[in-house]
């Protein structure tokens, strides 16, 4: 239902704006055909993922380049639907790249498959010399933003928390990026793992983050406290939309 939901809201926009960037655009516009367009995909239209899927093929085997505008939306969708093929792929393309640009498009992408044992791979590739150390916490916070594999970044820094902790605490001279990293624990949504991310940092403390600590447990909890409040309500919703589907 929600899927269904979702393309409805995006349908309209992607057909508007199409795959082609104009000359002379809104940036506007750039950054809404690339926003309609992954969500689209994200939410299974066949169209959006095959032609995402051609245009990455034809670079791959034709060279055909992609506007750099869409390329990390393509690489986002053809990561998504994508398997052990498309991983590899990747990682080729990203030990070829030039630009750090490039690269971290790709890292953006390999953090978005939706397989569980490519992401157990991702994640060990974020700590690879092939990424640097001030990417590895993007990389690693993309998977927290990953739906339904946010669990398996977690058990990751749970695990590696020893590397992560040396790697980018304050006195290692990695600035902020470890409140950073702990920034991305968010995206959960239950008192239970609100109270296990608690317990684990009174265990490991990290003075630098203690507010970004507070700041992630709030939000959780707030996130939870709004899902058992309105659950019910957005059922009901959804059943009412079930009936009767906005076209």
């Amino acid at each position: 239902n929600f899927d269904n939901f979702g393309k409805t809201i995006f349908r309209m926009i992607a057909g508007k704006l199409g795959w082609t960037v104009k000359e002379g655009e809104r940036h506007t516009d750039t950054l809404l055909r690339s926003l309609a367009l992954y969500n689209l995909g994200a939410y299974g239209n066949k169209e959006i993922l095959e032609k995402a899927k051609e245009m990455f093929r034809m670079m791959v085997e034709s060279k055909t380049p992609i506007h750099p505008d869409l390329r990390e939306t393509v690489y986002s969708l053809v990561a998504r639907n994508g398997g052990l093929a498309e991983y590899e792929m990747f990682l080729k393309l990203h030990s070829e790249a030039e630009l750090q640009e490039e690269k971290n498009r790709i890292e953006e992408a390999v953090a978005g498959f939706r397989d569980e044992e490519l992401i157990k791979r991702a994640l060990e590739f974020s700590i690879s010399p092939a990424v640097r150390p001030q990417d590895t916490t993007f990389l690693i916070g993309r998977v927290f933003r990953n739906s339904g594999f946010r669990h398996l970044a977690w058990e990751f820094i749970k695990s590696d928390w020893t590397l992560l902790y040396g790697r980018f605490s304050k006195e290692s001279g990695s600035g902020n990026l470890l409140s950073r990293l702990i920034g991305f624990m968010d995206g959960f949504a239950t008192y239970a793992m609100a109270d296990e991310i608690e317990r684990f940092f009174r265990k490991h403390p990290v003075p630098e983050a203690l507010r970004t600590i507070e700041q992630v447990l709030e939000k959780i909890r707030a996130r939870a406290y709004w899902f058992e409040r309105e659950k019910f309500d957005i059922q009901k919703w959804f059943d009412k939309y079930r009936a009767n589907p906005v076209r």
